[in-house]
């Protein structure tokens, strides 16, 4: 396991987060998070892998090759997309 953060952890602070934001907090939390995922998955080297073994089973928790990264921009971008649409939304 190498010194790299997983692209997804920004949104897992987010989402523990924004509980105890206010509707301002709520909105830059969900442009944030995407922003960070996005350049952690940049800054992420092809072949970067984590794995966890659990009860002799392997679990692969990341894995980066050429196809994982496209998937994971899409779902990055996207998600920033969405919380540019999303910033006039006042309801919780």
């Amino acid at each position: 396991m190498s010194a790299e953060l997983h692209p997804a952890l920004p949104y897992v602070i987010a989402v523990a987060l924004v509980p105890l934001l206010g509707l301002n907090g709520r909105r830059i939390a969900a442009l944030l998070a995407p922003a960070a995922a996005l350049a952690l998955l940049l800054n992420l080297p092809d072949g970067a892998a984590y794995s966890v073994d659990v009860l002799e089973r392997t679990f692969t928790l990341l894995r980066v090759d050429k196809l994982s990264r496209v998937f994971a921009l899409a779902f990055a971008a996207f998600s920033l997309l969405a919380g540019i649409y999303g910033w006039t939304d006042e309801r919780r």
